[in-house]
């Protein structure tokens, strides 16, 4: 049974997904045994729809430190707790 080889058949968009998918998975699990299990990671275009903002408008709120971004390797993450404490300081509404 340890010798079987199973052949799947998917689209360049379908491995591209799974991929993306397996990979958020992973650094949620990762970011999660560091202890930061209490607040769920967001992506930059996840936060943008969030707080109906477009991508350019959370870029300079990061630069300006309104925002706390996390760069993990080539990513840019931002909790979501953070977002909510960070707005309230702001005083902008959700």
């Amino acid at each position: 049974m340890a010798n079987q080889t199973i052949q799947i058949h998917l689209t360049v968009d379908e491995l591209s997904e799974l991929i993306k998918e397996s990979v958020k998975e992973a650094v949620q699990v990762a970011l999660a045994a560091r202890g930061d299990s209490s607040s769920k990671y967001l992506t930059r275009k996840e936060t943008a729809l969030k707080l109906n903002i477009s991508l350019p408008t959370l870029h300079r709120w990061t630069l300006k430190s309104r925002l706390r971004a996390y760069r993990i390797e080539s990513r840019v993450l931002y909790k979501e707790k953070d977002i909510e404490n960070d707005l309230s300081v702001m005083k902008v509404k959700i």
